[in-house]
């Protein structure tokens, strides 16, 4: 995934949120998988912030709270740049489980 500023804009209304937000499912039949670390993508090759925030289940009804969700990880990276993955550091990411049978986490 991948957003600029401009990305983020309604109209003229910045919509104050700078992040993404969505599920990971394991499938039907998958026993539980652990994330140990995470990727993601910024246009600048400057030091950016980071936090990663998850929870057991879905997001939804779960917006614009901090209320039942961890901080998995948080610091500063030097960006890698367009098209190319800003790996999170290992030593800062906290890993989480994922259960299986078709179970999400946000």
């Amino acid at each position: 995934m991948t957003g600029s500023r401009a990305d983020l804009q309604l109209g003229a209304e910045s919509t104050s949120s700078y992040g993404y937000i969505f599920n990971i499912r394991t499938k039907p039949d998958a026993p539980v998988i652990a994330m140990t670390g995470f990727d993601f993508y910024t246009e600048t090759t400057d030091m950016v912030n980071y936090e990663v925030w998850s929870r057991l289940g879905s997001f939804k009804e779960h917006k614009g709270t901090y209320d039942g969700w961890d901080l998995i990880a948080f610091g500063s990276v030097k960006g890698r740049g367009i098209g190319r993955y800003t790996a999170i550091p290992e030593e800062t990411f906290t890993p989480v489980s994922i259960p299986g049978g078709g179970e999400s986490r946000a």
